[in-house]
């Protein structure tokens, strides 16, 4: 997808990844080497995991929904101010 972004002379801005709150170990360690190598991409990225964690695998109080997966409204705020912080000019008007 990455490569066909290039050849499309289109940016991506990628996104880390939220756990489960019921996750395997399994789980864990894709989720976390899915999020270093975004953050090591040297692409823009948003850190939806580091605004929606206290640890990096455990949600915030109040940022899940009953699902364990999505993030609530509170979750959704946190991640669109981290937006704000990690690719601002994608609020640019």
């Amino acid at each position: 997808m990455l490569l066909l972004c290039k050849m499309c002379d289109i940016t991506p801005v990628l996104v880390t990844t939220c756990p489960k709150v019921s996750q395997d170990a399994s789980y864990i360690t894709k989720m976390s080497s899915i999020n270093e190598w975004i953050r090591n991409s040297n692409y823009n990225y948003i850190d939806a995991n580091m605004a929606v964690t206290s640890d990096g695998l455990t949600w915030k109080d109040g940022y899940v929904l009953a699902d364990g997966i999505h993030p609530s409204e509170q979750g959704h705020k946190a991640i669109f101010d981290r937006i704000s912080i990690d690719c601002p000019f994608l609020l640019n008007t």
